[in-house]
């Protein structure tokens, strides 16, 4: 165990240096002698992020989400892919993402972006709507992102004025309630 240790902190003594070669062989030295080791491979996978190496990134994350259940890890490949774009990958990938972390606003969010990009409207506006509902209406970004969505959709003929009209209204009527807040705050102080 005091192996591992030491190859452990000879990777974050590299990383201090920025010296890549260092880097890289420190966490060589760890991956060979343990190759499941999760700490070695997050690093591995930093340090080809950081040189630009995508493809090398995007290839260890796709082993890494074999071995490690980590919906972050998702989340990063999902990015990495978007990057190259490969949405309907990344897209899977936030579907992973989601059955970890149901409740995570930012990625019903981001899933919503990405569906947007492959042109699933319904699928766009149903991650919209669920980021909207978990956020408490607190997010205004999520409000607009389904508002979007829902006037996309006109375009295919479909009618939603009045949900659209419902959705400006309380807009509106929530940046002034947080312009009002804002000035108590101010005055307060």
């Amino acid at each position: 165990m005091n192996w591992k240790r030491k190859r452990m902190e000879a990777i974050l003594l590299a990383e201090k240096s920025g010296n890549n070669e260092e880097i890289q062989k420190a966490i060589i030295t760890l991956l060979n002698k343990e190759p499941a080791n999760q700490f070695g491979i997050q690093r591995l996978i930093s340090l080809r992020i950081k040189e630009g190496d995508t493809s090398s990134a995007i290839k260890l994350l796709f082993k890494y989400n074999e071995m490690f259940i980590e919906a972050q890890a998702h989340v990063q490949l999902a990015q990495l892919l978007c990057n190259t774009e490969r949405y309907d990958e990344a897209s899977e990938e936030l579907d992973e993402a989601l059955l970890l972390e149901p409740t995570n606003f930012y990625l019903w969010q981001f899933a919503g972006e990405v569906a947007l990009k492959l042109n699933d409207m319904t699928k766009a506006k149903k991650l919209f709507l669920t980021s909207s509902k978990l956020s408490d209406y607190k997010y205004l970004r999520a409000l607009m992102s389904a508002l979007y969505t829902i006037n996309l959709s006109k375009e295919k003929g479909e009618k939603v004025d009045a949900i659209c009209s419902q959705f400006q209204i309380f807009i509106d009527k929530l940046q002034a309630d947080v312009a009002g807040i804002k000035e108590e705050l101010i005055a307060s102080y």
